[in-house]
């Protein structure tokens, strides 16, 4: 038998995304058969507390014989598991949503990746430039902490925008008052783009207060943003704004791993699917995938085990996987999302087009110094 270690997160303000992605890996190691895989799981909090996660991965490897250990968390704190793996000579798969700069972008040895690379979905979509029309920055000081920010306000600058206001609100629901973005509109009453980056509990609000403005304003909204508008039906069903989004997570798209997915959450356990349980799901596909390499030629190094996943591909629920050699990061696809009266069109962004655009991202951006959001984003 082969044993899993999975250090999972928990989160006050997105309470089931540590088990949306704990039943899309379910998912998938049932759906491929991996009956004879023991999953061990331990719970990190919100990812902060280095010495819990040292002891509680220490403990998965050393007392459950764990072959390969998933961890969702994120830099820096999640980095200092990378030793232990070196020293047991054990594979790792770091799961996030991939919303800060790493602490060094070489992979390190051992160490794989898998995420919803939302740094990528707002440089893609900060890459649009609408025509020229100027732009708001509009986030909480919480979701505007992390590097998607960043790499919006880059892309966007560098393709001739102009950013001519930021917003920031308070994340807490009850706090939240967009009386200064909504005042700059009424006072400025000409078109602006406005990239949004608010997550519950707070999402709602700020898009009611941007309705009355939907003539005069198109919304250029952040990965997670646009994901949560996704799993609420009555969200899409509502009244919005015109919306353009990028994310690596596209409910509508159709492949065999997809359909298998949303069946398996109907049928076993009666939940909605979100973007955490398809990182789910491709997360099983990988430990499953990883499995099998390590079955069939047990690599003596790290170098001969990376070599044979870079010459291996599979696809998940979110498209084609690509691997990133120099970085160990699996990469998923990505899709532009343009929401207009209620009707929602996709366009696609091929794998290896991400991987282009990753590659370019390391090699220009110098990981800057860490912010104070320690947390794995959205486990707060």
């Amino acid at each position: 038998m082969k044993n899993i270690g999975l250090l999972l997160p928990k989160s006050t303000t997105h309470p089931q995304l540590g088990y949306d992605f704990f039943f899309g890996i379910k998912g998938a190691l049932e759906h491929h058969g991996n009956t004879d895989l023991q999953i061990h799981t331990s719970n990190i909090g919100f990812g902060t507390d280095t010495d819990l996660l040292y002891a509680e991965a220490e403990k998965l490897f050393l007392e459950k014989s764990a072959d390969i250990l998933l961890v969702f968390a994120d830099h820096p704190k999640v980095d200092v598991l990378f030793p232990l793996a070196v020293n047991l000579g054990k594979q790792m798969v770091v799961v996030n949503s991939s919303a800060k700069y790493p602490i060094q972008w070489k992979g390190p040895e051992n160490i794989l990746f898998l995420s919803l690379n939302e740094m990528i979905s707002s440089l893609l979509l900060g890459e649009l430039n609408s025509g020229g029309v100027p732009c708001i920055f509009a986030s909480s000081f919480y979701d505007g902490g992390y590097a998607f920010g960043d790499t919006f306000y880059t892309a966007f600058t560098d393709n001739g925008g102009t950013i001519e206001y930021t917003f920031i609100g308070q994340p807490a629901g009850q706090a939240f008052d967009p009386t200064p973005l909504t005042s700059f509109l009424a006072e400025k009453n000409k078109s602006f783009n406005l990239f949004s980056a608010f997550t519950s509990p707070v999402s709602r609000k700020y898009l009611d207060a941007v309705k009355p403005f939907a003539g005069q304003v198109s919304l250029m909204a952040s990965a997670s943003m646009w994901n949560e508008i996704q799993a609420d039906p009555t969200a899409l069903n509502a009244q919005l704004p015109e919306i353009t989004a990028c994310s690596s997570w596209n409910p509508q798209l159709e492949n065999e791993q997809h359909g298998a997915l949303k069946k398996f959450l109907t049928d076993q356990v009666s939940r909605r699917e979100s973007a955490f349980s398809a990182l789910g799901w491709d997360a099983g596909l990988l430990l499953s995938h990883l499995m099998m390499v390590l079955a069939s030629s047990e690599p003596a190094s790290w170098p001969s085990f990376k070599q044979a996943l870079s010459t291996q591909s599979f696809t998940g629920c979110r498209g084609e996987m690509v691997f990133h050699p120099e970085t160990h990061h699996f990469l998923a696809p990505q899709y532009f999302f343009h929401l207009q009266n209620q009707d929602v069109t996709v366009t696609p962004v091929s794998a290896l087009e991400v991987s282009r655009k990753w590659d370019t991202l390391m090699r220009t951006k110098e990981p800057p110094p860490q912010t104070g959001w320690f947390n794995t984003y959205l486990c707060s």
